[in-house]
């Protein structure tokens, strides 16, 4: 049919309003019906949606409007999936206000508001009528992807640490790869984010369908790296004390709190009981503003605060810092028995020579043997305030060489680190040698994994190695892991009782009364000490032996620091388990052997004598000067 210029096909009018503003009256081409808003109505082939009723009122009358929408052809719609709620679609078509294609899609909604990209429910969109319409229905296993899931295709929340398992690090993980992290909880207290000690568990819901947190309150508030620490450490390893925070000058209350610790309140002063890891570093704050600084080792400590209306001086406190360097290490004993107590002494002080204390905020921390972290060995350390040394007490370790490493810092700025060396006598051998029992690898797939031995504990991963007797008849005489080649225990391991070790077997291994190996500690004085040797470069690079803790020469391990000329030209023994060249004045360096002067401070090489000569002819050279000037005779 065709329509000419001035003539129509259909006549739509307005003929009434309901009071309500509910419904339409259309007359469409003589045929009158009544429409409700949003209602999609057929009348003579045309399709009809009403999309607002208003009666717009003036003084002299009401205005009926009406605003509808319609298609005067019969629309095209298409459906991909029908209304297959199993399958994701598209529909195409008009809707009531535009043409355009509409996906299906899930929703947390039942009213299938908000999109997500896994839900319980999923918006429908079908054809009826030749229109797009929408329909929102419940998912038994939930919806993804537009679409619900089947029985045999729902995915269920996965919790890597199985669920409320507050000793692992876990998260969780839903079917589109979305989930949560565990997480350490934090509250923002005067300017800072401070761990409050409680861990936020992340877990799945029952159905599976979602995720969430829940909370957990550590035992100790011991949150660490979103897991708490007390149901993972050692317990040998955990030590706990009480820290009184003492607010000088204090008329107010006050909130003294560190980082994942305990913290109090109080006017004068507070008690914060602290669990942590032996040797540990732990920073105070308080609302008085400044840092103080306390060690975890098991002593009750003071952490004072003065409250004179400043505000944080932190910035001052490293600008102003006189920690200059640690002047000194020794201990008081030559030789100790593997498995006694030792006591090393270290003197830290500041630029104007007295000692730093931990007053001031200084914090020294001691460590043993990096060159072989499998030996684990805490330190018990304390301030000695009589004599103005910091004491630290530990166990002589089973091991041919160990060096004891000092630290210290104050605030944001650390001194240089003194090194201290000590050796088992004639390369860890006894006048009666030790008999070395089979070593028993244990506690497998946590953290105190390692080999179990007469001398102790040696921590490494040792599941699946077996423990392997190796230089029979030599000084290196041992067992040694199968998988690595590191040393586990020295010993007569050709005369023990069995070769092949119970892998993962957690029977204890009881220490003999007839142990006597020694350990020789140089007094302060011999420390820098060192017998000068000779060897060729040809011997040092084809070895007769191989040592795990130190230099081989030749036929013999030399320990660490140990000084020699190689083809004449002085070296000393690295912790690379190589000879290097000895360095010259204002190199860099970490310990006295590494110099030619045997000086190393504030990390360069110096050579005292020269600069005290240097000093002495400047003096004299001013006493003349002086003189001269004064008239004063020679």
């Amino acid at each position: 049919m065709s329509i000419e210029e001035g003539e129509l096909d259909h006549q739509i009018s307005v003929i009434d309003v309901s009071d309500d503003e509910r419904t339409c009256g259309l007359n469409v081409n003589g045929d009158i019906s009544l429409v409700a808003i949003n209602q999609i109505t057929k009348i003579d082939g045309i399709i009809i949606k009403v999309l607002a009723v208003d009666i717009v009122s003036s003084a002299t009358q009401d205005t009926d409007l009406c605003e509808i929408s319609f298609y005067c052809e019969t629309p095209i719609c298409t459906d991909s999936d029908g209304t297959n709620i199993y399958m994701p679609g598209i529909t195409y078509g008009f809707s009531g206000r535009v043409t355009s294609d509409f996906k299906d899609f899930c929703s947390d909604s039942d009213a299938g508001i908000g999109t997500v990209s896994s839900g319980r429910y999923v918006h429908e969109y079908f054809c009826e009528n030749n229109m797009v319409v929408s329909q929102t229905y419940y998912c038994q296993n939930g919806c993804s992807n537009g679409a619900c899931l089947s029985a045999a295709q729902a995915v269920k929340c996965a919790d890597s640490d199985g669920g409320k398992n507050y000793g692992v690090k876990g998260s969780t993980k839903l079917a589109d790869g979305s989930g949560l992290n565990d997480d350490c909880r934090r509250q923002y207290v005067n300017g800072a984010w401070v761990n409050t000690g409680e861990i936020l568990e992340a877990v799945c819901s029952e159905d599976g369908l979602t995720t969430t947190y829940t909370s957990y309150q550590c035992p100790f508030n011991s949150c660490e790296d979103s897991v708490c620490a007390a149901a993972t450490a050692n317990p040998e390893d955990l030590v706990k004390e009480k820290v009184t925070c003492v607010f000088d000058n204090s008329n107010a209350q006050q909130e003294c709190y560190a980082v994942g610790k305990n913290g109090c309140v109080g006017t004068t002063s507070c008690n914060a009981g602290v669990i942590g890891k032996r040797g540990e570093a732990v920073t105070w704050k308080s609302t008085c503003g400044g840092y103080a600084y306390t060690m975890m080792d098991g002593v009750d400590e003071y952490a004072k605060f003065s409250c004179t209306g400043q505000t944080n001086t932190a910035v001052e406190q490293v600008n102003e810092n006189t920690l200059k360097t640690i002047s000194s290490v020794w201990s008081d004993r030559k030789e100790y028995n593997v498995g006694e107590r030792i006591v090393i002494y270290a003197k830290v002080v500041d630029s104007d020579g007295t000692p730093s204390t931990p007053e001031e905020g200084t914090s020294v921390g001691f460590g043993l043997n990096y060159n072989a972290m499998n030996i684990k060995t805490p330190f018990s350390v304390r301030y000695n305030p009589s004599s103005g040394y910091y004491e630290a007490e530990t166990t002589v370790p089973a091991i041919k060489t160990a060096i004891v490493w000092v630290t210290a810092s104050r605030g944001f700025v650390n001194v240089n680190n003194d090194d201290y060396l000590f050796n088992v006598v004639d390369g860890y051998t006894a006048t009666t040698p030790v008999v070395s029992s089979d070593p028993v690898c244990g506690a497998i797939g946590t953290r105190s994994e390692g080999w179990k031995t007469l001398q102790g504990i040696v921590y490494d991963n040792c599941n699946g190695c077996k423990a392997v007797c190796r230089a029979t008849g030599t000084k290196s005489e041992g067992w040694y892991s199968s998988c690595t080649g590191k040393l586990i225990a020295y010993g007569q391991c050709s005369s023990a009782t069995s070769a092949t070790p119970v892998v993962g077997s957690t029977q204890a291994v009881e220490p003999t009364a007839t142990q006597s190996t020694q350990v020789v500690i140089p007094t302060e004085a011999e420390g820098s000490t060192t017998e000068e040797k000779k060897i060729t470069k040809e011997k040092l690079e084809n070895p007769a032996v191989s040592c795990m803790n130190g230099c081989a020469a030749d036929s013999k391990c030399l320990p660490f620091g140990t000084k020699m000329l190689v083809d004449e030209k002085p070296n000393f023994c690295d912790i690379s388990q190589s000879f290097e060249p000895q360095k010259n004045e204002k190199e860099a360096c970490q310990n006295n052997y590494e110099c030619a002067s045997n000086q190393c401070s504030n990390g360069l090489c110096v050579d005292l004598q020269k600069q005290l000569e240097e000093t002495q002819s400047l003096l004299k050279k001013v006493m003349g000067w002086l003189k001269k000037f004064f008239g004063a005779e020679e």
